[in-house]
């Protein structure tokens, strides 16, 4: 009796938990509609691109493969951001539910199946809280990337059948599983080497087995079968990539220009320094809340325990050594190694800190297994005291100790107790304190909302007004706005073969300046001089320009002098200079 009260007292822990995640993640959804960022303006633009017949990389560099673009292409029709919003919403909850499943396949001998479900709903909503509240959200391209990884670990997972005497792996699977992985490939290059080494260990495990259970099957056969099924996902992998990212090229025969540009994606965008870099990420976990970071300090503190004492966990906990070492290859191989993996690709290349959330899918995984264990071996209804403990202390503005007490008391003794006066009475002290965080969450994330949509679009409206002007005046209006992207998209204005914005800033800081020309796109400026001089010779009309910035000095005194300054606004970065081109069209 005493062990049953126990496992419904943590579901109502749970469940309180629950439902403080799902306020939360609502309240992030509802903030992401009508935001516009920096990376998404981009992503907006080359879809908007495709849309006039002009493909990333031909005329215009684009560091990112062709699905990108090409899945912002009905934002970018609607000119909102909103349909992208909603399409990252729905993936990302899907991929909680196939990640709950994941964890499901991986653990199937945990004691209590009660615990269990209730641990399953916390982590899919675990996930879509970290994505909604980590740098990023649901407005840019990672939860989309995370989510596709996600399902590429399910089908991979759950592509084993299990028969009596041997194993067979789903080919539909096998391939839905090669698909999903492709598409986060491209969306984020960076889990190409996490997934090349999950499915190699995931063959393994497959292979290993079987032979365990066929007497005949040799180790040449062995290694024979491994090699061909891991030959067999490479080139499925390889076939999916070429259909998203290489055969629109080839459907317009721009063989050069896909050439350059590929070549172009291998070169560094940012210098970095790698000390610096992994002292900025665990800088991260200081920006998530105080009870998400003691929930993953917990959850580091168990594996290290589970490290440390491995030989010895089956005589502290009375559990099979089998399951420990088990759960302990499966935390390795499918949580720790993929997220070194991971690592190691943003360490070679450049880190942004949206970029954390590519680690989300691993560490759910590895919460999720660390909780199905303590499950299993019971630590979590042993431990039903200290969270009566601390309901009393969070609830004390509202009963009195007393008062508490007696119905701790009579939840934890009488059986016959409604079920939901103890989720209220737990849940209580959890929604008073997210209403309340939320709330000023919403409030203050809201004003800044409005005022950034604000001013983008006091922006777009002196542009606009600035082209029809010059047109009025009997000139060409196209422009060139060096510092923004969104007015170029939502005017369908091109940016004429020039960098985007963000490489605008990073010629400026001299990124580029030891790129071997001959390595780039024809015509691509690498540094300030050089990008100063292509405007200077063959810029549109109007450019907009930073005035602090060296590409103005260089536009305004070098010879030869072909745009003057007509006006200056302010943008959010300061003022900026309104030149028009000297000669008219």
């Amino acid at each position: 009796m005493r062990h049953y009260i126990s496992h419904n007292i943590i579901n109502d822990i749970f469940t309180s938990l629950n439902i403080y995640l799902i306020i939360n993640i609502i309240s992030q959804i509802l903030l992401n509609i009508n935001s516009y960022n920096w990376d998404n303006s981009e992503n907006m633009y080359f879809a908007s691109r495709i849309l006039y017949g002009e493909f990333p990389g031909i005329r215009e560099f684009y560091d990112k493969f062709f699905l990108v673009p090409f899945l912002f292409t009905l934002s970018s029709y609607y000119k909102s951001v909103n349909s992208w919003i909603a399409i990252n919403v729905i993936v990302s909850v899907l991929a909680s539910g196939a990640l709950s499943a994941t964890i499901v396949q991986l653990v199937q001998n945990y004691s209590n199946k009660t615990i269990f479900i209730s641990i399953k709903y916390f982590l899919a909503l675990f996930y879509l809280y970290l994505l909604s509240s980590i740098q990023g959200e649901f407005i840019y391209i990672n939860p989309l990337a995370a989510s596709f990884y996600i399902f590429f670990i399910y089908f991979i997972i759950t592509s084993e059948t299990r028969f009596k005497y041997s194993i067979r792996i789903s080919h539909f699977r096998f391939i839905l599983a090669s698909l999903c992985s492709t598409i986060a490939i491209s969306i984020r290059p960076y889990y190409l080497l996490s997934v090349l080494f999950i499915i190699f260990w995931r063959i393994l495990y497959y292979k290993s087995n079987f032979s365990k259970r066929n007497y005949d099957f040799s180790f040449q056969k062995l290694f024979l079968n491994l090699f061909t099924t891991y030959i067999y996902y490479i080139f499925l992998l390889g076939l999916f990539f070429i259909i998203f990212n290489i055969f629109p090229y080839i459907l317009i025969y721009s063989f050069e220009s896909l050439f350059i540009s590929s070549r172009m994606l291998l070169l560094d965008l940012k210098p970095q320094i790698y000390i610096e870099t992994i002292y900025n990420q665990l800088l991260f976990f200081e920006s998530l809340d105080i009870s998400v970071q003691f929930f993953l300090l917990v959850v580091i503190s168990a594996l290290l325990f589970l490290i440390i004492f491995t030989k010895n966990m089956s005589h502290i906990f009375n559990v099979k050594s089998k399951n420990v070492n088990i759960l302990l290859v499966d935390i390795i191989c499918i949580s720790i190694v993929p997220m070194i993996l991971l690592e190691i690709m943003i360490l070679s290349k450049h880190y942004w800190p949206h970029y954390m959330q590519l680690f989300i899918p691993n560490i759910v995984i590895l919460c999720g297994l660390i909780l199905c264990f303590s499950a299993q071996i019971s630590i979590l209804t042993n431990i039903q005291n200290y969270f009566l403990i601390i309901a009393n202390f969070c609830d004390r503005k509202i009963y009195t100790s007393i008062y508490q007490i007696q119905i701790a008391k009579s939840v934890y003794q009488n059986i016959n107790m409604k079920k939901m006066l103890k989720i209220c009475f737990y849940s209580f002290p959890i929604l008073w304190m997210s209403v309340q965080e939320v709330s000023n969450h919403i409030y203050i994330s809201n004003i800044d909302r409005i005022i950034n949509n604000k001013a983008e679009f006091i922006l777009l409206n002196n542009i606009e007004k600035i082209r029809n002007d010059r047109r009025t005046a009997g000139f060409s209006g196209d422009f060139l706005y060096t510092s923004n992207m969104f007015s170029h998209w939502m005017l369908n204005e091109s940016r004429h073969g020039f960098p985007h914005a963000s490489h605008f800033s990073a010629i400026s800081q001299g990124w580029f300046s030891n790129w071997n020309p001959r390595s780039v796109m024809p015509g691509f400026p690498t540094t300030t001089d050089s990008l100063c001089r292509k405007i200077t010779l063959s810029g549109p009309s109007i450019v907009l320009v930073p005035k602090n910035s060296a590409l103005f000095e260089c536009m305004s005194s070098r010879p030869p002098v072909n745009y003057s300054i007509n006006d200056i606004f302010y943008d959010y970065d300061g003022p900026v200079a309104v030149m028009f081109r000297d000669i008219s069209y």
